[in-house]
């Protein structure tokens, strides 16, 4: 189960890293974007993007939201190069929030 950032707990270590995640879901497309989150294990990373997720698909059923990890990333853009889809490659990416 997917958790929201109503349940997240802020400490001193992830408090910009949360106020960063809410700005995302407040007014998606601007601010933070792309929100990219970076820190040691047991800080809540995982459970700050899938807060943003859950959040944008509440407040805008329709948004097309693209959840994946950089390892994920990674191999989709070397893919697409590999097989010169560089155009495909950006445009879902452009299409997203």
């Amino acid at each position: 189960r997917w958790k929201s950032l109503e349940q997240f707990v802020t400490g001193p270590c992830n408090r910009v890293a949360w106020a960063s995640a809410l700005s995302v879901v407040e007014e998606p497309g601007l601010g933070a974007n792309p929100l990219v989150i970076y820190g040691p294990t047991g800080t809540g990373k995982t459970h700050l993007l899938e807060g943003v997720y859950l959040g944008i698909r509440r407040s805008q059923p329709d948004a097309k939201v693209l959840y994946l990890t950089a390892e994920d990333f990674m191999n989709r853009f070397l893919g697409a190069v590999y097989q010169n889809k560089q155009y495909a490659f950006r445009k879902q990416f452009r299409e997203c929030f």
